[in-house]
């Protein structure tokens, strides 16, 4: 048993997702602490796979379709999360999770140094998508019932405060309490009617205030910048013909080589880490990163910029806003 356990969570369908994460956690991170699957409802003979490797399985499902009234709104599995706050996980000090449509590059092992919980937020750059109120209700149009929960909800928090994403985060399981996974779900329940991404939201309600930013290299999601070398690429919020398991994918290449290295791998045996994760490599994905989501950021201002406002000025001045247009055009926005 090592101090640490990396963890991802799937379902039948995304079982080779999981495999390929643990692989590309063994053999480009060098991973040393040990593994362990999430399983919701994966059928005994696949989970062998996964036991006879050396990795922890921990089945989950049961407690949370009890008497949920809007968990068919969802994914099923999404709410397993919540198993990662029980007490089959104070058996080590550290755990990291991570969602398995990611694929990992280089050393993590800067997660590990937690005493809380860690986790990047939502958006870096792009502020009003970053705040806990873009975790609920995102439509204008809502019954009377769900105004009434979200105006319970803000005056309980501030909707303002940075929220993060929890397809990547690290805690020290000593926060793990004997009643943490029933306080989560009775949470869900509480907003369940208005929660847009349903364990996200709830996770930052349990931890409002009470947990740390960690460098967006550790949790870039390919849905907002493209081709960047950096430690975790989370392929979030993408169409599932988009995902790395896709062949038409531009990561799939990388990510099969993966997967295919998963079936000859003991994962009880330590690997050194082939890539070395130096603070300078640190340094330079960070400086990517920001040259990157500026250039993004201003196209979306200026998108913006060429709707409403532009508008008016193709009324007023028709000639500068054939010149914007041009602009627009040179500079591939």
């Amino acid at each position: 048993m090592k101090k640490s356990v990396l963890v991802t969570l799937a379902d039948k369908n995304y079982v080779e997702q999981a495999k390929q994460l643990f692989s590309s956690a063994y053999h480009n991170a060098g991973w040393s602490g040990d593994y362990c699957l999430l399983s919701y409802k994966i059928p005994e003979k696949e989970l062998r796979w996964f036991k006879e490797r050396g990795i922890y399985v921990k089945e989950c499902g049961e407690e949370i379709e009890k008497n949920r009234k809007n968990i068919h709104k969802y994914p099923k599995t999404v709410l397993c999360k919540f198993h990662l706050f029980t007490k089959f996980f104070k058996k080590w000090k550290k755990v990291v999770f991570f969602d398995s449509d990611i694929i990992i590059r280089h050393s993590i092992k800067n997660l590990k140094r937690v005493k809380t919980l860690i986790a990047v937020p939502q958006n870096t750059f792009f502020e009003r998508e970053k705040q806990l109120k873009f975790q609920f209700i995102k439509s204008e149009k809502i019954s009377p019932n769900e105004k009434k929960v979200l105006k319970r909800l803000e005056k309980r928090y501030n909707l303002k405060k940075t929220s993060f994403n929890a397809g990547v985060f690290a805690f020290n399981t000593r926060i793990i309490k004997e009643s943490m996974f029933f306080d989560l779900m009775k949470l869900f329940d509480k907003y369940s009617k208005i929660v847009f991404f349903p364990e996200q939201a709830i996770l930052n309600l349990y931890f409002y205030g009470k947990w740390d930013k960690i460098p967006q290299v550790y949790n870039y999601r390919i849905n907002f910048f493209k081709k960047m070398d950096v430690s975790v690429l989370h392929f979030a919020g993408l169409e599932k013909n988009n995902k790395p398991w896709e062949k038409n994918n531009p990561y799939y290449p990388e990510w099969l080589e993966n997967l295919k290295k998963a079936e000859s791998t003991n994962f009880k045996n330590h690997q050194k880490t082939r890539r070395n994760h130096s603070n300078f490599l640190l340094f330079l994905q960070l400086i990517s990163i920001s040259i990157s989501s500026l250039f993004v950021s201003l196209k979306k201002r200026f998108h913006f910029f060429l709707g409403k406002t532009g508008k008016k000025i193709y009324k007023k001045t028709p000639s500068l806003y054939k010149q914007i247009k041009k602009l627009k055009s040179s500079l591939r926005l």
